[in-house]
């Protein structure tokens, strides 16, 4: 794992502001750049057997011919990179939101840490994070439908 930033520079890339899978292959270069850039197959072989060296660098040089951004790919990478458990599930995580669209429901469980980054994004992007309601109906709307006069 790289050593941290100086106090008041965050410049680790925060896979939680990723909305398309596009966006979280970039997220994953910029966290790659970030550790220093190792070496492909460095990183293959930390990764815990989740790719070849040459799916590795595909996936980091944005390749015409990468395979999709698959759930093993995205914790291999940041495994490979040095990551810890907990980056691996903040990145396990980011993948499934993008994965879902965006849609259901966001369940907070607990909140161990009120100052942890990715609360501090929760409540600065409350409304980019408000998802939509599961489909089936439209429960508790106060509008009249559509066609109909009150």
């Amino acid at each position: 794992t790289a050593p941290a930033d100086l106090p008041g520079y965050d410049l680790k890339p925060d896979p939680l502001t990723a909305r398309t899978f596009e966006e979280l292959e970039e997220r994953l270069r910029e966290y790659w750049r970030w550790v220093d850039r190792p070496s492909t197959r460095a990183v293959a072989a930390a990764s815990g057997n989740a790719f070849s060296h040459a799916t590795v660098a595909k996936l980091l040089r944005d390749s015409r011919d990468k395979p999709p951004l698959r759930l093993k790919y995205v914790q291999g990478l940041i495994r490979g990179c040095g990551g810890d458990e907990e980056e691996q599930q903040r990145w396990v995580t980011a993948w499934r939101i993008v994965d879902r669209g965006g849609r259901g429901h966001l369940r907070v469980l607990s909140d161990p840490d009120p100052e942890a980054p990715s609360d501090v994004y929760k409540r600065q992007h409350a409304s980019r994070l408000a998802f939509r309601r599961p489909r089936g109906g439209r429960r508790g709307s106060a509008r009249p439908r559509s066609g109909s006069r009150r």
